[in-house]
């Protein structure tokens, strides 16, 4: 199977589909699993369709790796189509546009299970500028979301974008925060179990109020994440056991929910709903330093800082 460690995929351009990987239908056994990406940095990439990735029959398994300012018309990270599942492990997704579509996170059509675990998805931005959704997923296979954090575009501002476009088989929140939907499962007897979850914003009727989340920021480890302030309500809120064993595959089976994004220890009990447990000190992170400088340089200029100081 094509595998990326470590690597940096900056502003490259594409005519037509995957800014940086385009990944058309692979035969044979060896390629069953699509590709596997881990720790990579893809920033400022373009193309028609998947700023920095592009999916198509094969899935792909994804781990410690962060998304920004990548553009496309329609899924500004990511887009995947007819493809198998996609994993997103400990992954950072915040800061893409799509141009001509309302997906400027993560787009999925036709495609199998979409299944996120310890990650972060947010500020991606749609056709509207301040609107849009961070992920959209029609058709066949289901979605799972565990210890993760899913805003709206423009967090904490935003009253009318959605968090996520879902219309498919099943769906199955589970300590995760996520920021409005909208929800459509095509067959109403099917099962759809949330468990413990926060929604701060309208879906379905439903809303529980604000998370209390600090700014998106290094707070350890190999991607930027939100972490919970003082007297947050995530605080302590997790049920106590998860689904576990969500990704597939044996080359993410080190990434559960007994740990955070950070790669931190989370409590058997009181562990904290969302992508970072508050309480836990952040996992050593074994960056390389070009990756070290391209998340620095990230933060600096998101921040307004001169990029030479």
């Amino acid at each position: 199977r094509p595998v990326f460690r470590g690597c940096l995929f900056r502003e490259n351009v594409a005519t037509r589909n995957g800014g940086t990987i385009a990944q058309p239908r692979l035969t044979g056994p060896q390629f069953a699993s699509g590709a596997l990406v881990v720790n990579c940095v893809f920033e400022g990439n373009r193309a028609a369709s998947g700023g920095a990735l592009w999916i198509e029959r094969n899935g792909v398994q994804i781990a410690e790796s962060t998304f920004t300012e990548n553009i496309a018309q329609l899924g500004g990270a990511m887009t995947f189509e007819f493809s198998h599942s996609l994993d997103l492990a400990n992954s950072a997704v915040y800061g893409n546009t799509a141009t001509q579509s309302q997906y400027g996170g993560i787009y999925s059509a036709d495609a199998g299970d979409l299944r996120i675990l310890n990650s972060t998805i947010s500020n991606n931005f749609g056709l509207e500028e301040q609107r849009g959704f961070q992920l959209g997923k029609f058709g066949r296979g289901a979605m799972w979301v565990e210890f993760s954090t899913i805003l709206n575009a423009s967090y904490p501002d935003a009253t009318f974008d959605r968090a996520i476009d879902f219309r498919g088989s099943f769906y199955r929140f589970y300590n995760s925060i996520i920021g409005g939907c909208n929800v459509s499962v095509t067959d109403p007897d099917d099962v759809v179990s949330l468990g413990n979850w926060y929604l701060f914003d309208n879906c379905n009727g439903s809303a529980n109020g604000e998370p209390q989340l600090g700014p998106l920021r290094d707070n350890g480890g190999r991607t930027l994440t939100y972490a919970p302030l003082d007297g947050s309500p995530l605080i302590d809120a997790a049920s106590p056991t998860g689904f576990d064993g969500v990704l597939a595959g044996p080359d993410l089976d080190e990434y559960t929910s007994r740990i955070d994004q950070r790669r931190s220890a989370r409590p058997e009990t009181e562990s904290d709903i969302g992508s970072v447990e508050r309480q836990a000190p952040a996992g050593f992170s074994a960056l390389s330093l070009t990756q070290r400088n391209a998340v620095i340089m990230l933060m600096l200029r998101q921040s307004g800082a001169d990029d030479e100081s």
